[in-house]
């Protein structure tokens, strides 16, 4: 998106757009006002190698819409910019940008040639020689839930540390120090010591029982309950860990039974509902509130153990007889290739996902074309044996050549499952198998309005020459853009808003009627009393948050 020669990447904080489209129940700011005035003097923002950041300046909203910061640099200095305020220049480059939801609290990593030195409200974390540790090449660099706390976990010559709220933690022996966690009410914070044999989590300042190794601390939503996977210490009497059964959850510091292996647990919505798989005999089950379930071949980790909304079922992927295949409340579903994007309706009635099939066999007949020397034409028409299918309480809806990543969705009343899919070079919504209009070009939604009444979309035309788009509400057309975002309803389910462009502008549709315009609107999202929309508006070297009267 240009403007005025730069371009800018708007960055949501820990409040995202998403969030707000939803009409979660969090306060916004519903003044209108100026976050960021971009002076000409600050033509090059900074990343960790000191080259421009891809793309131009990154700028960081606060979730709430107060403020927004950028990182500069001005003569070879470097230096962070909040609002208004330009924080102290400093040597060395600058990375890790972060701003707590409220905009008052902004973190941030100086890396020079020998250390990285975390700043918190443009203050160093702290004054010594340690260094900010980077596990899984990302600076952990933590804020709280609230924005309120801050967390780092730190090196110095050979040691280990955590720093929190300030406070300087004990040490341990270098690298051994590990995923550091807030609870989701920010009272408590966990890591891990990975120390050899002698592993264990620390809550609060407190080290926990030694094990021989320990997983990553999870906590449930309420904050309320703490667990992870734990592996029983070596005695001299006891060999090493060579296949025996030695693997438990620890549930606020209580053993569970005993495993070959076990993977991370997770915690229900409920709070109380606790599900991990555990490996016995070289075979892979879930154990759901200490209940074991069917063993699988192997049940893939990687897509987690999802729970419905109301705790009492859970859904995982498995191999089963040199299939993939989706398991339910112990029901085993179509075997498939693969699959993506499952979800419970919100009354955890219903649940779908999608699928596809015939990969197999494709590459199969891929690699014969291949070998008998086939024409790119040839080779194409052999990867148009794969189909995508979706699920609907484990029946196949039906065959499509592609579903809309992320399209897969329920109605809030769980009355409708809808998806975009694609047949023969034509999209169009399916809502309960049911087959909408027609068009050319890609779609994208559906979308549906609190109350499960109102059904919009996007549908963005790309033919040469020419760029169209527009909305879909309830099977009407809207006015044609050059382009137009994901639409997004108020909590009432009474209004509809999106950005659109024309002309080189980008502005808000409400309802149908175009705003005014400027260089660039976005992220159009209402209040949670429906009253008012707010966006971000980029005009020139200024980012404005921008407050409409809904009527």
């Amino acid at each position: 998106m240009g403007v005025s020669g730069l371009s800018i990447l708007i960055v949501l904080g820990a409040f995202a757009a998403s969030e707000r489209a939803r009409g979660a129940d969090r306060t916004v700011s519903l003044e209108e006002k100026r976050l960021i005035a971009i002076p000409p003097e600050h033509l090059q923002p900074v990343t960790l190698k000191g080259a421009a950041a891809r793309g131009g300046y990154s700028i960081v909203i606060a979730g709430d819409g107060s403020t927004a910061a950028y990182v500069a640099r001005q003569e070879g200095k470097h230096f962070v910019v909040v609002g208004s305020e330009k924080g102290p220049e400093l040597e060395g480059e600058i990375t890790g940008l972060k701003l707590s939801r409220d905009g008052k609290t902004v973190v941030y990593v100086v890396v020079t040639a020998d250390r990285r030195i975390p700043y918190v409200n443009h203050k160093p974390l702290t004054d010594d020689d340690a260094s900010i540790k980077v596990v899984a090449m990302r600076d952990l660099f933590l804020l709280s839930p609230d924005g309120a706390r801050v967390a780092a976990v730190m090196e110095a010559g050979d040691k280990d540390f955590v720093i929190v709220d300030g406070q300087r933690g004990p040490e341990y022996p270098f690298h051994t120090v590990y995923v550091p966690v807030f609870s989701p009410d920010s009272k408590h914070f966990a890591y891990n010591v990975n120390q050899g044999a002698k592993c264990c989590v620390v809550l609060d300042g407190k080290p926990g029982p030694e094990f021989r190794g320990v997983s990553r601390a999870v906590f449930s939503a309420d904050s309320a309950h703490m667990a992870y996977a734990a592996a029983a210490p070596n005695p001299p009497a006891r060999p090493k860990y060579a296949g025996d059964a030695d693997w438990q959850i620890m549930l606020d510091g209580s053993p569970g039974p005993v495993f070959e292996e076990i993977s991370n647990p997770t915690f229900g919505a409920d709070n109380t509902s606790l599900a991990y798989v555990a490996e016995v005999e070289k075979k892979n089950l879930i154990v759901f509130n200490g209940r074991q379930g069917q063993a699988f071949d192997l049940i893939y980790g990687s897509d987690g153990l999802i729970f419905s909304p109301d705790s009492k079922r859970i859904a995982y992927n498995a191999k089963w007889r040199e299939e993939t295949v989706m398991v339910v409340d112990e029901a085993i579903g179509p075997p498939l290739d693969s699959r993506t994007e499952f979800l419970f309706s919100p009354d955890s009635t219903r649940y779908a996902y999608k699928g596809t099939i015939g990969e197999k066999k494709m590459q199969e007949e891929l690699l014969k074309r291949v070998m008998e020397g086939a024409t790119e034409e040839s080779k194409e028409e052999a990867k148009k044996a794969v189909r995508e299918v979706l699920i609907d309480n484990g029946e196949v809806v039906g065959e499509f050549d592609k579903i809309g990543p992320g399209s897969v969705v329920f109605s809030p009343d769980s009355k409708t499952l809808g998806c975009a899919a694609t047949v023969g070079g034509k999209s169009f919504i399916l809502l309960n198998g049911k087959k909408g209009v027609e068009y050319e070009g890609i779609l994208y939604g559906p979308v549906f309005s609190p109350d499960g009444k109102n059904v919009a979309y996007a549908v963005n035309r790309q033919v040469p020459g020419e760029s169209k788009g527009f909305i879909v509400v309830n099977d009407v057309a809207g006015p044609m853009f050059e382009g137009v975002s994901s639409p997004v309803f108020s909590a009432d389910s009474n209004h509809c808003a999106y950005a659109a462009a024309k002309a080189g502008k980008q502005f808000i549709v409400l309802d149908g009627e175009a705003g005014e315009e400027g260089d660039n609107a976005q992220s159009p999202a209402f209040s949670p009393d429906g009253k008012h929309l707010t966006y971000l508006s980029i005009a020139g070297r200024e980012i404005w948050w921008k407050v409409m009267e809904v009527k």
